[in-house]
Order: structure tokens, then C-alpha cells, then sequence
């Protein structure tokens, strides 16, 4: 994954995910959610920065999740993905 524009909240938010089981939804480019780590979780495996000088360059974070799961992600409804979220 890719987070545009580095900040301390940010990075601070990515290190206190470090260790920890997660299940992960993914929204894409084009709008399908894809939920990760579903039967076994997932965790981050790597966390990196770049500050590019090219104006194309990243200037944000990559963030790397691995898991060993029987599948690779499983696609949610909006209505599906609506039932397991909260609105801030």
C-alpha cells in the first residue's frame, strides 16, 4: 500500500500496527473492497519511506502486509463493507 505525504501521525500510526494480527480492507482505485488476512490475519511485514526529488517521485510511505491464508482476499459488497465498519 502507499501513503501519500510523510508525517509523524502517520508513521506513528504504521509502527503501532508492527506485531500485531490484522484483517485489512482494501479499497481500490476502482472502488471494490477486498478484505485481507480473513482466515489466519495478516501482519506488516515492512515499512518504508521515500522522499523523491523527481516531481513523480514518492514523497509518502510504503507499507507491506503479508499473511498465510487457504486464499488470497476475499471481494465485499459495499453492503457487506458497510456492516463491518463505523463511520467517524
Amino acid at each position: 500500500m502507499i501513503f501519500h505525504k510523510i508525517d509523524a501521525a502517520k508513521r506513528n500510526r504504521m509502527l503501532s500496527l508492527s506485531g500485531t494480527s490484522l484483517h485489512v480492507i482494501v479499497q481500490t482505485q476502482n472502488g471494490d473492497y477486498w478484505w485481507l488476512g480473513l482466515a489466519n490475519g495478516a501482519e506488516v511485514s515492512a515499512v518504508t519511506s521515500g522522499v523523491g526529488i523527481a516531481y513523480r517521485d514518492l514523497h509518502g510511505y510504503n507499507l507491506t502486509i503479508i499473511g498465510l491464508n487457504p486464499v488470497s482476499a476475499h471481494q465485499l459488497s459495499d453492503p457487506a463493507f458497510a456492516s463491518l465498519t463505523v463511520p467517524l
